[in-house]
C-alpha cells in the first residue's frame, strides 16, 4: 500500500463509519485519512469478460469500479493524514473487507467547500446503496463508508468522483455483496 504525510488541503478524504481500518484510524490519527488520485505508475488486475477480477492486484484509486472487492490498508502508526494512492482489489470469491457500490460524481462547478462535499458524498452513497445490496440502507446489517474528492483534486480528471464502499461491520466477507438483502 502507498502511504505517506500530506497536507490536509490535498488529495480525496476517507469517510468512516466502522469498517476495521476505519476504527483503527479513528484511534491512532488526528486528522483525516487522505487518499491521492495517484493517477500514473499503478498497476493493473486481470480481469474476466464481466470485468471482474480474476487475481489479486494494486489498483489505483481512480480506476477501481464498481464490483471491486478490495482489503482495506494495514493503517499503523499515529500519522495525522495519510495518502492512499491504490487499493488492494482481490476476486470477490477471496476474503476481502469491503466491495465497491458505486462511483458518483459530484456536480461540476466550484469546490463547494468540505462540508458539503463530505454531505453530498454521503447522500450519493445512501441512495445508491439499495441499488446493489438489495435492501434500504436503515434496514441493512451493513454499512458503508466512501472516498470523496477534497479542493486540490477538485478540478483533476475524475477529481469529482466518489467511491463508495459496502461492508459487513461484523466480519470479513466471501463473495459478492450486490442483491445480498442483508
Amino acid at each position: 500500500m502507498n502511504l505517506r504525510r500530506t497536507p490536509p488541503e490535498a488529495g480525496i478524504h476517507q469517510t468512516v463509519r466502522g469498517s476495521p481500518a476505519a476504527i483503527a484510524v479513528r484511534r491512532k490519527a488526528v486528522g483525516a485519512i487522505l487518499i491521492g488520485l495517484g493517477l500514473a505508475g499503478c498497476a493493473t488486475v486481470l480481469r474476466d469478460a464481466s470485468g471482474a477480477a480474476t487475481e489479486a492486484g494494486e489498483v489505483n484509486l481512480a480506476d477501481v469500479s464498481v464490483g471491486d472487492c478490495v482489503l482495506e490498508p494495514t493503517i499503523s502508526g499515529e500519522p495525522s493524514e495519510i495518502v492512499i494512492t491504490t487499493v488492494r482489489v482481490v476476486p470477490c470469491g477471496d476474503l476481502h473487507d469491503s466491495e465497491v457500490f458505486a462511483v458518483v460524481e459530484l456536480p461540476k462547478g466550484d469546490y463547494p467547500g468540505d462540508d458539503e462535499v463530505f454531505r453530498a458524498s454521503n447522500e450519493g452513497c445512501y441512495e445508491e446503496f439499495e441499488n446493489f445490496v438489495g435492501l434500504p440502507y436503515k434496514k441493512s446489517r451493513l454499512d458503508f463508508y466512501n472516498y470523496y474528492p477534497l479542493e486540490s483534486s477538485w478540478f483533476a480528471i475524475r477529481g469529482r468522483m466518489v467511491t463508495c464502499l459496502v461492508f459487513d461491520p461484523t466480519k470479513q466477507i466471501i463473495g459478492s455483496l450486490r442483491d445480498v438483502a442483508i
